[in-house]
C-alpha cells in the first residue's frame, strides 16, 4: 500500500502512465495485470480469439508506463477496466 494515491494519465490510445514521486524502486518494482488470464475472450465473426496483452515498463522512480494491446498488436483501450497490482519489494 502506498502512502499517497497513484495518479493515472492516458498519454495515447492504450498507453497509461502511473505517477507517484519516489514510489517505484528500480529493479524492485513489478507490475501484475490481474485479468482472466490477462486475456479476454470475445467473439469475432463467430470465432473466439485471444484479446489483450498488458506491457509495463518502469520509466524511473516516479513513473510506470502501462501499454495495452489488442490481438493485432496495436495499442487499444479495450482493457480499461483491467485491475493492476504494483509490488515494490524491499
Amino acid at each position: 500500500m502506498f502512502q499517497n494515491d497513484i495518479v493515472w494519465t492516458r498519454s495515447a490510445q492504450g498507453v497509461y502512465l502511473a505517477t507517484l514521486t519516489g514510489a517505484f524502486t528500480l529493479n524492485k518494482t513489478v507490475v501484475y495485470p490481474l485479468t482472466e488470464p490477462i486475456l479476454a475472450y470475445y467473439a469475432l465473426g463467430g470465432h473466439p480469439y485471444v484479446y489483450g496483452v498488458v506491457i509495463s515498463g518502469i520509466i524511473g522512480t516516479d513513473s510506470i508506463q502501462i501499454t495495452t494491446q489488442g490481438y493485432t498488436n496495436t495499442n487499444e483501450d479495450e482493457l480499461l477496466n483491467t485491475r493492476i497490482e504494483i509490488c515494490v519489494y524491499p
